[in-house]
């Protein structure tokens, strides 16, 4: 556990996976679609990336990676308070056996990955299904912890005239 003495911020963090209809080569190409006061950072962050085509085969998978490092808010796969009890009552465990056991916690934690990556897999691929083949995918990242500007980039749906979404990483 990790103690932390001095003062303490909610800060957060998000990544936006956004497709763009074409290549990001240009800022008035951005700022057609981003909000002015965002468009440069925006610009600057596109053009530092490697973007991929959505009907890239690599694109698919590292969506899904990005998608596991955070949470979307998606009712299809809601964290459930009580998954652990349901396991444990599926597995015939105590739930004090769960908690303390080493092997059965390895073996809910692998079983909740599993199903974590098979939604983030499902996400990925219906994302690409709605976006056109030749479009080209960027991921960027912000954080309200880098001030207020960037707090607004995070929460301020920014991205709201392109397809996309937010994998939160609070």
């Amino acid at each position: 556990m990790k103690i932390k003495a001095d003062f303490i911020t909610n800060s957060s963090s998000s990544s936006f996976i956004i497709a763009f209809p074409k290549k990001v080569r240009g800022l008035q190409q951005v700022a057609n679609v981003i909000p002015s006061k965002y468009a440069e950072t925006v610009y600057n962050d596109a053009i530092n990336q490697k973007p991929r085509r959505a009907s890239s085969p690599k694109i698919r998978s590292i969506i899904a990676e990005e998608i596991t490092h955070g949470y979307i808010d998606d009712p299809r796969f809601k964290e459930s308070w009580d998954e652990e009890r349901k396991y444990a009552i599926r597995e015939g465990v105590e739930d004090q056996d769960l908690n303390d056991n080493p092997l059965w916690r390895s073996l809910f934690w692998d079983e909740r990955r599993l199903k974590e990556t098979a939604f983030a897999n499902t996400l990925a691929e219906e994302f690409l299904e709605k976006v056109a083949d030749d479009a080209y995918i960027y991921i960027f990242n912000y954080g309200d912890e880098d001030g207020e500007y960037f707090s607004e980039m995070e929460h301020g749906n920014i991205f709201r005239n392109l397809d996309g979404f937010r994998i939160n990483k609070h």
